[in-house]
């Protein structure tokens, strides 16, 4: 599923940029994101989704890996800034990776 995120330290052009969620462990809400941006370890974002209805929740990084332009980040579920469907972090992973 594509998605935004936005990394919570300024990287250059601070906005959402555009990601690629690849896989989701649903019981812990741990996601693998194919992005741009190289985030280190220990960074934040905050991953917008438009799937059921907008949905913003905080990942801290876990591993990044980068093969030519693009990164593939490991990251955690932090928490909901806003979850207007009420979804868990499991739900929430599971269907980002739909």
């Amino acid at each position: 599923m594509i998605i935004q995120i936005l990394p919570c330290r300024a990287h250059g052009d601070w906005r959402f940029c555009d990601a690629t969620v690849t896989h989701a462990e649903g019981g812990n809400g741990a996601i693998r994101v194919i992005t741009e941006l190289p985030l280190e370890p220990g960074e934040q974002f905050l991953l917008k989704s438009r799937s059921p209805r907008v949905c913003i929740a905080s990942y801290e990084v876990v591993s990044c890996r980068r093969d030519g332009k693009q990164c593939e980040l490991h990251a955690r579920f932090a928490g909901f800034v806003a979850n207007p469907a009420n979804l868990s972090a499991g739900q929430f992973a599971t269907a980002l990776a739909a």
